[in-house]
């Protein structure tokens, strides 16, 4: 995977479905922080358009770590999990290229399936091909700068965060 600088900062994401219907086995709720790259050179377009920057592929690390999550019983607070692949070069037809979901050294086998669920309802998209790993995954954040690396070097993302003119972090606000 190689190792990805970006000027971004972490990201938060937050997901809570109680209601059960005949879709859903369970209740499950996630809390996550990111640290994500993207092959594109500004913040990830593909989360606004339906192709990434130049319209060739998408090549992506997002290195997540669940402050609080649940599926149904099991607990997922403080898993950390590495998604990285490629997105493809057109998100209109719902169908995305390929990924790898790896899961931290940490994680139980029930929880990889807990993950595997959230990660569905978080990005419910269809891969063309989707495999599994296990890895070492280490995951800070330091103020607006964060740091993961995966396993003995498949992947590493180093962000630093941007201050603005103000002196402050920089946010973006009202992007959808």
């Amino acid at each position: 995977m190689g190792s990805w600088k970006c000027a971004v900062v972490v990201g938060s994401l937050f997901l809570s479905i109680s209601v059960l219907n005949a879709a859903e086995p369970q209740t499950w709720s996630v809390k996550a922080d990111y640290i994500e790259a993207c092959s594109c050179h500004l913040f990830c377009p593909c989360y606004f358009n339906t192709q990434p920057e130049g319209g060739h592929h998408c090549e992506f690390n997002n290195a997540i770590k669940i402050t609080e999550g649940h599926v149904g019983d099991v607990n997922v607070d403080g898993t950390k999990v590495w998604l990285s692949g490629n997105l493809g070069g057109d998100f209109s037809k719902g169908k995305m290229k390929g990924a790898v979901l790896t899961f931290d050294s940490a994680v139980t086998a029930k929880q990889q399936e807990a993950i595997k669920f959230l990660m569905g309802k978080i990005y419910p998209v269809k891969w063309e091909k989707m495999v599994t790993a296990v890895a070492p995954i280490e995951w800070e954040r330091k103020g607006e700068n964060a740091h993961a690396k995966l396993g003995k070097g498949e992947g590493e993302v180093i962000l630093t965060g941007v201050k603005g003119a103000d002196g402050q972090q920089s946010v973006l606000q009202n992007v959808a």
